[in-house]
């Protein structure tokens, strides 16, 4: 999977000046939650992702970001399926 999935997350987050917890409440996940998807201990599911994407005001620049986030996703769990 590409590495790159929880910097891209907390960039999104820091650009609208949002804390961990602010996000986790507005997506109604835990605050460590969110910490594991930034840290990559843990990944968000497609509809955190979808939900994220509504969270930031700027949407439209980080279409691109969450786009991504969601190929990579998807990348994954085909070779999880393959194995």
């Amino acid at each position: 999977m590409e590495h790159d999935i929880g910097s891209k997350i907390k960039s999104a987050r820091l650009e609208e000046k949002l804390t961990q917890e602010q996000v986790a409440e507005l997506l109604g996940v835990s605050r460590q939650t969110i910490s594991n998807w930034e840290n990559e201990k843990s990944y968000p599911d497609i509809i955190s992702v979808i939900k994220m994407s509504d969270c930031y005001e700027h949407f439209l620049m980080h279409r691109h970001t969450f786009m991504s986030i969601v190929l990579s996703l998807h990348k994954g769990l085909e070779v999880f399926r393959r194995t």
